[in-house]
């Protein structure tokens, strides 16, 4: 073989397998959040664990690390995709088959300050805690009834740099690793109760990755100042005793959940009166009566997290000019283009324009 075809090969060589060396993917059977420790081989039917190990933090990796992309949910920054290798992806190692799918991962920004990436593979009920999108995780490629089981199985897992580039704005990002599985002893049976296991940690892996996002949203909160809504000035609030401050504080502890309600703030009155009476347009008839003062406050919630919100009296109409019971309204207490983490399970309660901030700058 000539010298120049020689260090051609060497050099695709370089090029398909140096990109992987960048970062380094690895394994364990405990989450490296708990002291898991790196290992390669792992008996089917138990837990497994992945880290990717950054040379640098994930948003020098981000194009503009602190916009929020339009395909993850709330409370998320970004996606990040990972895919198992098949059989037909490198002619250098023969990777045993697989159902090569995209695994899609939600990443919050706390996630983009990290030097690592955290995924679950094969979870623990109790433990499990990524969030991966349109319910897909990888426990549907290892735990499939079909693979060639009663051997140990060479597989790898790989960072799908060109979806994510595309879809995410995440460049430069790489990694590579080898993944053994020992399915000696394993069985349809087996792998459908290990299928099924992991489907419900998969699942069990929203509610626990709601608690990480709230912790998340707490940590970035503490960083931002106090909200402007609450420097507006001392505006009067509702004239009539029915709607003094102590009855909105106790409409707000109803609706809420809470206990206790620190710094009720009246904006600019909206009118001379308490209300006015809204029309609806295509009937002419009253439809409500909105609160013309609206207002910001601020609470504990039960994790001991502080958080803000705003409101406004309403009054619906129940038929022959009468009016029902008062009760809030959601309105947004951001000012202007403030940024502060949002409360992602009230919102998915319905519950809208609650945000996390440090309740420590209020004294």
């Amino acid at each position: 073989m000539k010298t120049k075809q020689i260090f051609t090969i060497i050099v695709l060589i370089v090029i398909q397998f140096g990109l992987y060396a960048q970062n380094k993917m690895i394994f364990s059977s405990k989450p490296f959040s708990q002291g898991g420790a790196e290992q390669k081989e792992f008996k089917a039917n138990t837990p497994i664990y992945a880290r990717i190990i950054l040379e640098k933090p994930l948003k020098t990796y981000c194009a503009n690390p602190s916009k929020k992309m339009d395909n993850v949910p709330v409370g998320y920054a970004r996606q990040f995709c990972i895919r198992p290798t098949d059989r037909n992806e490198t002619d250098e190692v023969a990777f045993d088959e697989i159902f090569s799918n995209n695994y899609i991962i939600h990443l919050t920004f706390s996630d983009l300050e990290k030097s690592y990436i955290d995924f679950d593979v094969m979870p623990s009920n109790e433990e499990a805690s990524t969030i991966y999108s349109d319910w897909e995780a990888l426990y549907w490629s290892f735990a499939k009834s079909d693979l060639e089981l009663g051997k140990k199985s060479h597989f790898a897992i790989k960072v799908y740099s060109e979806y994510n580039e595309s879809n995410a704005e995440i460049t430069g990002l790489n990694s590579f690793a080898d993944l053994y599985i020992d399915y000696t002893g394993s069985t349809e049976e087996t792998q459908l109760k290990w299928y099924e296991q992991c489907k419900k940690a998969s699942e069990n892996a929203r509610a626990n990755g709601l608690k990480n996002v709230s912790k998340n949203a707490a940590i970035e909160a503490a960083k931002l100042p106090l909200p402007s809504c609450f420097s507006i000035g001392n505006n009067p609030g509702y004239k009539n005793p029915e709607n003094s401050t102590a009855k909105i504080i106790a409409l707000i502890k109803q609706k809420y959940g809470i206990t206790e309600v620190f710094k009720l703030t009246f904006d600019k009155a909206d009118g001379v009166d308490d209300y006015r009476t809204l029309v609806d347009a295509n009937t002419n008839e009253a439809s409500c009566k909105m609160g013309n003062h609206v207002f910001y406050f601020a609470f504990k919630d039960k994790d001991g997290s502080y958080r803000f919100a705003g409101g406004v009296l309403i009054q619906d109409h129940i038929g022959y000019g009468k009016f029902g019971e008062t009760y809030i309204k959601n309105y947004s207490p951001i000012q202007g283009d403030e940024k502060y983490p949002l409360d992602v399970v009230r919102d998915g309660q319905g519950t809208y324009g609650v945000f996390y901030f440090d309740g420590s700058k209020l004294k």
